[in-house]
């Protein structure tokens, strides 16, 4: 799906950059609106419903002009808002971080739509993995492993790395 840009409303981009992540994704932007009836009728569903109307408006042929997105834009930074205070700033963000609390606040929007006994499945679990740590005592051989639950991998791009450079960077064993 070809998603139209969105206006800078004021040092924006990081959300700009964010968005564009999140919902080039088939399935996390339609698992957002094929559960749209259970969700749009919740008032605790502040960042699903402004992820939806900002996915709506990039839509070739949307009607959605750019007074319509930058209108868009600040109901998305106001739902931040309530997860952390200085998104209704006009000041530039971090990317990554905000990429970690919009996945967090779509699971606490999640988790509360659960408690509500509304079955539903929140997009960010199709972005949640798990990774195996196995310690491996260098005297008797001995292992032991760990889980860790993850929604997102940063990885080292630097010194022009490629993606699979990066990744066995990343997973390489150490001493």
């Amino acid at each position: 799906m070809e998603l139209l840009g969105l206006p800078n409303i004021g040092n924006t981009c990081f959300l700009n950059a964010t968005r564009q992540c999140l919902l080039v994704l088939p399935s996390f932007s339609k698992e957002i609106l094929r559960q749209e009836q259970l969700w749009s009728s919740s008032p605790f569903s502040n960042l699903l419903r402004c992820l939806s109307d900002l996915n709506r408006s990039g839509i070739p042929d949307s009607g959605a002009n750019q007074a319509t997105k930058a209108g868009l834009m600040w109901k998305v930074k106001y739902s931040l808002s309530g997860y952390d205070l200085k998104y209704l700033a006009n000041t530039q963000q971090d990317a990554h971080k905000l990429l970690v609390n919009m996945l967090c606040q779509l699971k606490e929007e999640g988790m509360i739509l659960k408690m509500l006994g509304v079955n539903y499945t929140c997009p960010v679990s199709q972005l949640e993995f798990q990774l195996v740590s196995v310690c491996t005592c260098t005297s008797c051989g001995r292992e032991s492993s760990t889980r860790e639950d993850y929604d997102h991998l940063s990885l080292d791009f630097s010194s022009e790395r490629t993606l699979l450079s990066s990744l066995a960077l990343t997973f390489k064993v150490s001493t």
